[in-house]
């Protein structure tokens, strides 16, 4: 299956390619979440180093760090580069992701951390401009991935990328998959509540991290490529007289690893 990534899709296409690749290639986008996410859930979220023994505020602290930043970061890196393999008509390679993913880390996890500060210091002032935070600068981890974009640029490219009226496409989506992780995680407790086995309860919870975070890497990365395309369709009046445009063709991109 070849995914075209240089066209815009209706909003009701877009949710509709997302789920039937997601489910077509469902092994590839689990493993991608499960090489994260079980090592870090055993360690943290399990017996090894128990969260809820840490003191004060360390096992939020250690929680937020894990769920909010390592684990966006690097699966929504190694699902960008899956996506550009088979916007190529390519094969994916988890080793190749996986290795994309590990030698951007640094970079990735700082902008993901910037991320999550913005939001946060956003709501703390007024949740308005958390909000607003969460939405413009939602797709900085895809700019550092597809462009090699440092951390200023990446989220300065996120922002450019939701304007023009974009952020509203953004806004509704992520909305949505905000439902869905919802409804995913009451389902996923309530059948941790009635699960007697510890060794169960593990497996299940990886599950259920794993489905959630692998369902908003993959639609948040076409939703990506689909604002780019509407962003070269409609480009800025300063920009329609010139060939420069911002967006890049995913195709000519991917015959070179990310930087």
């Amino acid at each position: 299956m070849t995914l075209d990534l240089l066209r815009p899709y209706g909003f009701g296409e877009l949710l509709a390619v997302s789920l039937r690749t997601w489910v077509r290639h469902l092994p590839l986008f689990l493993t991608l979440a499960l090489i994260v996410v079980a090592p870090l859930y055993v360690l943290l979220d399990w017996q090894v180093y128990d969260l809820e023994q840490m003191p004060g505020g360390w096992a939020y602290f250690a929680s937020t760090l894990e769920h909010g930043v390592v684990i966006p970061a690097l699966v929504t890196a190694m699902h960008v580069v899956a996506v550009q393999d088979l916007g190529r008509g390519e094969r994916p390679r988890i080793g190749h992701a996986a290795a994309v993913a590990v030698r951007l880390a640094p970079r990735l996890m700082l902008v993901v951390l910037l991320y999550a500060a913005l939001i946060g210091l956003g709501i703390l002032a007024c949740i308005i401009p958390g909000l607003i935070a969460f939405v413009r600068l939602f797709f900085a981890p895809q700019a550092a991935v597809v462009d090699g974009s440092g951390v200023y640029d990446s989220l300065h490219d996120s922002g450019e990328l939701t304007g023009e009226g974009r952020w509203v496409r953004t806004g509704a989506v992520l909305v949505l998959l905000s439902v869905v992780g919802y409804g995913i995680n009451a389902g996923a407790g309530a059948l941790l509540a009635e699960v007697g086995s510890d060794a169960v309860a593990v497996v299940l919870g990886i599950l259920q991290v794993s489905v959630v975070i692998s369902l908003w890497a993959l639609v948040g990365t076409l939703l990506f490529f689909d604002l780019r395309a509407r962003r070269r369709a409609n480009p800025p009046a300063a920009a329609a007289g010139s060939l420069q445009l911002t967006g890049v063709d995913p195709r000519e991109h991917g015959r070179r690893d990310p930087a």
